[in-house]
């Protein structure tokens, strides 16, 4: 009996809370943390109240902890760009310009780099640059969003601050196109609407770049729709549409308007294709693509959704060559371009959650 205690001593001492262990988060299956932690969203938080961190700044009259999952297998380095996808409308009101999201060291507040893509839809994606890297595994809980800044005199911003974490962005606003950035082929113009490919016109970059990279496409798909086209990644050794290795989106015209995922990323493998549920035009004319490209594969976005992933199948040798931007339209009918991105990506992404809403005022 004496031996059995001590056992039980020596394992109550071995799950006991220590000092060492004061900035590790745990899951909260049955909702109970230790001291000076809350269960948020399954995992332990520091407390509101007076175990949270001061003010920023008294002008924005409410905040929220943004909880930041780190579910790859490497660090998120520092100057990458994380998207958050949420209702700003709902969160903030039609003006969107009192948005900021601060970053608490334990010490002092630094504010970060942040904008909203001004999306038609409710559905906003807001992009903010880690200013440090997020360890592996982990759940962050030291960056906020601070808004309610009622009488806010900086104006509105749907573009990105100077120096942000892409490595490309071109909206085709200017009077032509940039030709450090772009090699067109065919009739390209540009104008206020974007960047106009007539039939079997072509796009692509000067730059290219190698896998851990995604490329965001926004393309408006007023009627009439193109009845053929490609964006993605692509090596074009010339000017025709079957260069590989690429990851591209692609439509052919199917009559109920299905979207492909076309694939050849491998030098011992054959071209492959999946057709996710995406279907044109859809209820909006507007419509962001996303492809991100990895060393063993592949994912397609939708509109921040994830509607396909492609991983190379045992003994393939993957194709790592950089590989340029590409947008074909192969159709009978104008494609208009509304923006293009290139940024750092890393796969699985974040998830990035709101916590619970906190007021000035209590």
């Amino acid at each position: 009996m004496r031996r059995a205690l001590l056992l039980l001593a020596l394992v109550a001492a071995a799950c006991s809370w220590g000092r060492d262990w004061d900035d590790t988060r745990y899951l909260c299956p049955d909702g109970t943390c230790p001291a000076g932690q809350e269960c948020r969203a399954g995992r332990c938080e520091p407390v509101g109240g007076d175990g949270a961190p001061p003010w920023w700044n008294q002008d924005y009259t409410l905040r929220r902890p943004l909880l930041i999952d780190n579910l790859a297998a490497e660090p998120l380095p520092a100057g990458m760009a994380i998207p958050w996808v949420t209702d700003l409308d709902a969160l903030v009101g039609l003006n969107h310009q009192d948005l900021e999201v601060v970053r608490w060291t334990g010490a002092e507040w630094v504010p970060l780099s942040s904008f909203s893509d001004g999306q038609p839809d409710t559905e906003e994606t807001v992009w903010f640059e880690l200013d440090e890297a997020l360890a592996v595994d982990r759940r962050d809980s030291r960056h906020w969003v601070y808004y309610g800044y009622v009488d806010s005199p900086a104006p509105p911003s749907m573009d990105e601050p100077d120096d942000f974490g892409f490595e490309l962005w071109d909206s085709f606003d200017g009077a032509a196109l940039d030709a450090a950035t772009w090699v067109p082929f065919g009739d390209v113009t540009v104008s206020a609407a974007g960047a106009a490919l007539g039939p079997g016109a072509q796009l692509r970059t000067v730059a290219t770049w190698p896998p851990d990279y995604a490329v965001d496409v926004k393309l408006n798909l007023a009627p009439p729709i193109s009845d053929s086209f490609q964006v993605g990644f692509q090596h074009p050794d010339d000017d025709t549409e079957v260069d590989e290795p690429m990851a591209l989106w692609s439509y052919d015209g199917d009559p109920g308007g299905a979207m492909n995922a076309e694939f050849w990323m491998s030098s011992t493998g054959e071209p492959r294709w999946s057709m996710p549920d995406v279907l044109l035009p859809g209820d909006d004319a507007e419509h962001t693509f996303t492809v991100v490209r990895v060393t063993d594969g592949a994912s397609y976005w939708h509109e921040n959704e994830l509607r396909f992933r492609y991983q190379l199948p045992d003994g393939a040798v993957p194709n790592s060559d950089p590989i340029h931007v590409r947008v074909v339209n192969a159709g009978s009918a104008p494609l208009t371009v509304e923006r293009i991105r290139v940024r750092p990506a890393i796969e699985p992404p974040p998830a990035v959650t709101l916590g619970d809403e906190e007021s000035l005022a209590n």
